[in-house]
């Protein structure tokens, strides 16, 4: 048999440990990646909850004023400017407001056709997996008056 004298392992100790940082340094990267999908994701589940919740404010504010919109007062397209004066105006400016302050570069249109509301908001993520063209993400809600 063949013994081992501590002059031979010379130098083995240093190799465990530096096998150990890179699977440490690996593991490492794992959990921060994991760490910004976490984030990315709960951005955008926040922005898309922000986004139904002012789709259903705009909304009550048409049934609230059912013959103005039916009339198509509250028809509006992509746009960030609005009038004031009637309270389709008002309530239309306030939700543009609320688009642009609540959600990134929030837009809002309206489309009614014979009671058949069509809403839709868009806004832009940094991180959106599921972004349109240029980072826009974008929600449809569809209701009756």
């Amino acid at each position: 048999m063949m013994s081992v004298t501590r002059s031979d392992q010379r130098g083995v100790g240093l190799i465990e440990v530096l096998i150990a940082v890179v699977v440490l340094s690996i593991g490492l990267l794992g959990l921060a990646g994991l760490q910004m999908t976490s984030m990315r994701n709960a951005g955008g589940a926040l922005s898309k909850t922000q986004a139904n919740a002012l789709g259903n404010d705009i909304l009550d504010r048409m049934r609230a004023n059912r013959g103005a919109a039916l009339a198509g007062d509250y028809d509006t397209k992509f746009a960030t400017e609005h009038g004031a004066g009637t309270v389709a105006e008002d309530d239309l400016a306030d939700w543009k407001d609320s688009l642009g302050e609540y959600l990134p570069g929030g837009q809002g249109a309206i489309d009614v056709d014979d009671g058949d509301v069509l809403l839709e908001m868009r806004w832009q993520e940094q991180w959106a997996d599921d972004a349109d063209q240029g980072g826009w993400v974008s929600v449809q809600m569809r209701t009756r008056l």
